[in-house]
């Protein structure tokens, strides 16, 4: 069963709507990214922008991918330099992971910052 939802539409309650209906609400332009709304879960209620059923769109959402590849980019690349030297770039080598730092490093590290920006931005 999809998860119901409420939201606040001239500081009236309105739903239960579903999270399709209300993701075309949204879309629509009926109710501003301010609008606050509520599910079962969360402690109390949050803007609409603040909770994952509001989808950016697919070229914001590619925007943001290649950001955050960028700041991946640049907090990784000094970190193998300082341990692997350049010979970690060599285009011969044919190993997929250089070693456990490598592995902590490129592989590791970015899980855990996902997931902690993503329970950072979205805390219920």
């Amino acid at each position: 069963m999809s998860k119901e939802w409420f939201y606040v539409e001239n500081e009236q309650q309105k739903g239960s709507v579903t999270e399709d209906e209300l993701r075309d609400v949204l879309r629509k332009g009926m109710i501003p990214e301010e609008t606050l709304v509520w599910s079962e879960g969360m402690g109390d209620w949050m803007p609409i922008k603040n909770i994952a059923v509001a989808y950016a769109g697919f070229w914001i959402r590619v925007g943001a991918t290649l950001i955050d590849t960028i700041i991946l980019f640049i907090i990784t690349f000094p970190l193998l330099i300082t341990i692997y030297g350049k010979e970690y770039f060599d285009p011969t080598r044919n190993d997929l992971v250089a070693g456990p730092i490598d592995f902590l490093i490129s592989w590791v590290m970015p899980v855990i910052f996902t997931i902690t920006f993503f329970e950072y931005l979205y805390p219920y």
